[in-house]
């Protein structure tokens, strides 16, 4: 794909990914879904900051079209530039569990079709801490669609508190 020349990038994602379904089907430059399982390895260990977009490109592994191509080269050209980042863990407190979670109400809403119920799922994120390190993060849509900010903050929540419940016991 000839990203060793690309011009680094400063985000790895500018706006949520569309389905593009009238877009010309991806034109094989690269193995789409073997590059989605090397970046899907790297946000899962070293590079939370890759993970939306990562998940938003993986959506489209079974039929991707060109834009998602163009996203997936976005990511690589954010790494080329951020290639030095990574998790540095450094642990202040070994008893000190933490866990944030945050959730975005019908994100894919005015991007994508509005009579598809998929894209009025919200998108829970959280991250769970032990002595001030990343322990475990996610950043997924959410299964049920929720009807107003604050229920899709209380799920985001609840699939936070499962994960927390399951790690302290």
């Amino acid at each position: 794909a000839h990203l060793q020349d690309a011009d680094p990038e400063d985000t790895p994602i500018i706006e949520p990914l569309p389905r593009c379904l009238s877009s010309p089907v991806f034109s094989r430059e690269f193995n789409y879904r073997s590059l989605i399982g090397m970046l899907m390895y790297l946000c899962n260990t070293t590079r939370p900051d890759i993970a939306y977009a990562v998940m938003s490109c993986a959506r489209y592994s079974h039929d991707p079209r060109e834009p998602h191509g163009t996203a997936i080269k976005r990511i690589v050209c954010y790494l080329k530039k951020t290639r030095e980042l990574g998790l540095v863990l450094k642990p202040y407190d070994k008893d000190t569990v933490d866990c944030w979670a945050d959730a975005d109400f019908a994100g894919q809403f005015k991007v994508e079709d509005p009579h598809d119920p998929t894209s009025c799922r919200s998108r829970t994120g959280y991250v769970i801490t032990l002595g001030g390190n990343p322990l475990v993060w996610t950043s997924r849509l959410q299964s049920e669609v929720a009807l107003h900010t604050m229920e899709a903050e209380y799920i985001a929540c609840s699939t936070a508190m499962k994960m927390l419940l399951f790690i302290r016991n």
